[in-house]
């Protein structure tokens, strides 16, 4: 079964395995840093457009906008700037399940992420 646990403890050993091992082998940071941010803005609101993007690209920060089935065609143009300018565009499941509980893996793929992605 798929949970929520299971989705963070699964992110968590990907990058857990990422970095094991000896330094000569690890995965580096840019420029020497020794920690990262991950910045996501969820459902790709105007707002983000409007707003977010302008001022993480004043700060030099880049983040991952992750679009619904709903707005994906919205302000295509835009979204195509964001991207060449650095961010990161994904896909979002159909919906928001809050009851992980009844979906297997399969049945996750095909009613929420492989509709998204088509």
């Amino acid at each position: 079964m798929l949970t929520r646990r299971g989705l963070m403890i699964g992110a968590s050993a990907t990058i857990s395995r990422s970095f094991a091992g000896p330094a000569s082998e690890r995965l580096g940071w840019p420029e020497g840093a020794q920690a990262a941010v991950s910045l996501a803005h969820d459902d790709g609101y105007d707002t983000q457009l409007e707003n977010v993007a302008p001022l993480l690209d004043e700060l030099g920060f880049k983040a991952t906008f992750l679009l619904t089935v709903q707005n994906v065609d919205e302000r295509a143009a835009d979204r195509i700037a964001l991207s060449k300018r650095g961010h990161e565009i994904g896909d979002h499941t159909l919906t928001h399940p809050c009851m992980l509980k009844g979906y297997s893996t399969e049945r996750f793929v095909r009613e929420q992420i492989a509709p998204a992605e088509r």
